[in-house]
């Protein structure tokens, strides 16, 4: 349609004798004109046919459309969920409760809350209760505490008398005393081809606060001729010069620093042990 009034009419009215003109199929304008007429009528005719008649086809389509989803929909739920055919063959089993058992019913349910209320503790009588065990609490603390006391008292008593005496320190000063003095004449005899390292030193006692009197445990006289010898000859023994001199060739190179370090400080402990004495002389 748009070509003829484009196209067509245009030409019209410039050259009307042009429609007149044949073609080499014997063809002129006026019967192409009404044929391209003939042919926009019958595309306006189908269009409105096709128009009126859609919303029909459409309508129906979708109501068989629906029916068939409806039916698929309800052979699903039978299968998943299949009704119960109630005949005439179902009969009523239940029995209905009479009057009589209604009423003992009732009674046995009133009876049971009335025994459940009887057991309750209500607040205030367990804040009552609560009350009367800490006043009785108060009461038994000061008995308890002078049981603590007692139990105190009596474990004191047991360390002081369980607390080793002066014999027995004394005795086992003695016994270290006697071990060092072993081992060192051991050591003595048998220094061929040893590595002495600082343990394999015999100490008479790491701890310089208990060396005098466990080097001195078997002399009562700390003035006498006896004790004096001993400190001399235990001066000499661990004299850092006359030590290096006699242990010098077995000393393990990493323990020498050690070792004539503790040497030393025995060296120092019993010199002034010695110039103690001499002081008290004088």
């Amino acid at each position: 349609f748009s070509a003829l009034l484009d196209i067509v009419t245009p030409l019209l009215q410039a050259y009307s004798l042009g429609q007149d003109v044949e073609n080499k199929y014997g063809e002129t304008g006026y019967d192409l004109l009404q044929k391209l007429k003939k042919k926009i009528k019958s595309a306006d005719a189908q269009t409105k046919k096709t128009v009126n008649e859609t919303p029909d086809s459409e309508d129906g389509e979708d109501e068989k459309w629906r029916k068939k989803l409806a039916e698929e929909a309800e052979f699903e739920y039978e299968e998943q969920l299949p009704r119960y055919d109630c005949g005439e063959e179902y009969e009523d089993t239940s029995t209905k409760e009479t009057f009589d058992q209604f009423t003992e019913r009732i009674r046995n349910e009133h009876a049971a809350k009335a025994t459940r209320d009887r057991q309750h503790i209500f607040w205030r009588d367990r804040k009552r209760k609560l009350e009367s065990d800490d006043s009785s609490e108060k009461t038994k603390k000061p008995h308890k505490e002078s049981e603590d006391e007692k139990l105190k008292a009596a474990r004191e008593q047991m360390k002081k008398n369980f607390k080793p005496g002066v014999e027995v320190k004394l005795n086992r000063y003695k016994s270290q005393k006697e071990n060092y003095e072993r081992k060192f004449s051991y050591l003595l005899g048998h220094l061929a081809g040893k590595t002495l390292t600082f343990g394999c030193i015999p100490w008479p006692c790491l701890d310089l606060t208990l060396l005098g009197d466990i080097l001195f445990s078997d002399f009562e006289d700390k003035q006498g001729p006896d004790y004096r010898k001993y400190l001399r000859s235990q001066q000499v023994r661990w004299h850092p010069d006359k030590f290096t001199q006699k242990f010098k060739d077995y000393m393990h190179p990493d323990h020498v620093t050690k070792i004539m370090g503790k040497v030393k400080a025995i060296s120092q402990f019993l010199n002034k042990l010695s110039s103690d004495l001499h002081d008290k002389e004088t």
